[in-house]
């Protein structure tokens, strides 16, 4: 990804090593931007806390950790989960 200036790619093409080295390095990150005030139980449609959408939030268990990536970087503006919070709009 870095050499060809890619912000992602599909896991399917990773040789099996770097694969494995991401997933090693995924698992030291936080696995959620959930900062347990979820709004979304009180029904609204994205979470005051997180800024996930209602179906985001109930469908993220399901997700690969792949899809958690890309929707994080999708919510904070290419920052990534570990900042997500921290880079939504009105945050």
């Amino acid at each position: 990804m870095v050499f060809y200036h890619e912000d992602e790619a599909d896991e399917r093409s990773f040789p099996p090593k770097a694969l494995a080295a991401w997933h090693v390095w995924y698992d030291t990150t936080a696995d959620t931007p959930c900062i347990a005030i979820c709004s979304t139980s009180q029904g609204d449609e994205m979470c005051k806390g997180c800024g996930r959408t209602f179906d985001e939030v109930q469908h993220w268990p399901e997700m690969s950790p792949v899809e958690k990536r890309h929707l994080a970087a999708h919510h904070a503006g290419g920052h990534g989960l570990a900042l997500w919070p921290l880079c939504r709009p009105g945050a």
